[in-house]
């Protein structure tokens, strides 16, 4: 009896590791799936999954997230192609685009004061940052291990730049 309970218990565990592991390969997004919710008092955000585009849009800052994990958007990094910043967004958030790997050129609107820490950390195929005027303040890791990043022309207002803020932007001149 004891012997049967454990392969039963096993099987159960293999079970739900299997199942997991099958999920974990990415998001899980059907065709023309159009997800939405809020990312700061008075912002939005909505992915359109038929084209990997993700939209912020609305006024004020966004929520500054301690962890990749808690971005809402998080299970999508990997499939977003485009980030469409609108105006009227006044703070990206911590961690916000963080491991988006697909997004090769962000534009952020004259709007835009500051950039969290670790925002876009780790996108492996961003090129080219195009900073609007209105920018102050640049966080700690913000554009961390952006292999790719060669453009990020910074604008005559900013004030702070935090530590490693472009720390292993190895193509970035």
């Amino acid at each position: 009896m004891r012997m049967g309970l454990r392969k039963i218990f096993c099987a159960v565990i293999l079970a739900a590791l299997f199942s997991f592991a099958a999920s974990a390969g990415g998001a899980q997004v059907s065709p023309n799936e159009f997800i939405q919710g809020t990312c700061g008092e008075n912002l939005r955000w909505t992915f359109d999954s038929d084209i990997g585009s993700l939209k912020i849009s609305g006024t004020g800052d966004m929520y500054s997230y301690p962890s990749l994990w808690l971005v809402p958007w998080s299970r999508f990094a990997a499939i977003i192609r485009t980030i469409n910043v609108a105006e009227g967004v006044t703070g990206i958030g911590g961690f916000a685009f963080s491991h988006c790997d697909r997004v090769e050129t962000v534009a952020l609107p004259e709007s835009v004061t500051s950039v969290g820490n670790r925002a876009f950390c780790e996108c492996q195929a961003l090129e080219e940052v195009i900073f609007g005027g209105g920018l102050v303040s640049i966080g700690s890791h913000a554009f961390e291990s952006c292999p790719s990043l060669v453009s990020a022309e910074l604008p005559e207002g900013l004030l702070s730049i935090g530590e490693g803020a472009l720390r292993s932007c190895a193509s970035l001149t």
